[in-house]
């Protein structure tokens, strides 16, 4: 009885899985020092990510900054450094405050549908794990969520805006 309720839980598992809301075009994985990945939207747009990353450095300009996404406790072995997003190689601006806590990243997936963009990095590890979903929409950064990896209702979203006014 016990295989069969474990074999039936199994299978809820891998069908919920199978029909999950989001399923992502592209993923990359965090190598030496960096990450990179490309998807397009449906009208043909193209949108690329580069992170950078670089150890915890002796230097680092932030050291009173208390909590890392991805780091357990006290200072994180690996940093993004640098953010780099390219809608039809023209760079966007990215705020600082989108990945500046954002420590110890394992992978990253971007999905791409009509004019939205989804990109989610994954960092971390069991207790200092995290999940943050960065959404781009009509070229400019539009939010961040960032979840606690074993405790997803844990976490912060920020709500981005800006002027895009090309009137002088």
């Amino acid at each position: 009885m016990k295989n069969k309720v474990n074999s039936i839980a199994t299978l809820i598992f891998i069908i919920g899985l199978f029909f999950s809301e989001v399923s992502f075009g592209a993923n990359a994985k965090f190598s030496k020092d960096q990450a990179i990945i490309e998807n397009r939207l449906s009208d043909g747009t193209v949108i690329k990510v580069v992170v950078h990353t670089v150890k915890y450095p002796s230097n680092f300009p932030y050291k009173g900054i208390r909590r890392w996404w991805g780091a357990d406790s006290g200072k994180p072995q690996f940093l993004i450094e640098k953010f780099e997003v390219k809608i039809n190689e023209e760079n966007i601006f990215i705020p600082l405050s989108v990945y500046m806590d954002l420590a110890n990243p394992n992978e990253m997936f971007l999905d791409a549908k009509n004019q939205e963009a989804q990109l989610v990095i994954i960092g971390g590890d069991a207790g200092g794990s995290y999940r943050t979903t960065i959404i781009f929409e009509k070229g400019d950064v539009k939010k961040r969520k960032v979840s606690h990896g074993e405790f997803p209702e844990v976490g912060e979203e920020t709500v981005y805006s800006f002027n895009t006014s090309t009137e002088n």
